[in-house]
């Protein structure tokens, strides 16, 4: 959703993923939009390994920043 903390960070809209409305419509429409469009949901897929790669998230930088 688009109001919860960070996501505009890593989700790019309609790239990687959506951001939407906390509602249980809008919520629907874009898994409906996913089901339906079963390309989309993989390219959107590989794209969100490409940002998580793009920023350098890791498990290893996580811990390393939870640690500190």
């Amino acid at each position: 959703t688009n109001d919860a903390g960070g996501t505009s960070e890593l989700i790019l809209d309609g790239e990687n993923g959506f951001l939407t409305e906390a509602t249980p419509e809008a919520l629907a429409e874009r898994i409906d939009r996913l089901y339906l469009d079963r390309k989309l949901a993989m390219d959107m897929g590989r794209a969100g390994i490409d940002r998580i790669e793009q920023l350098g998230i890791t498990w290893d930088r996580v811990m390393e920043k939870l640690l500190r």
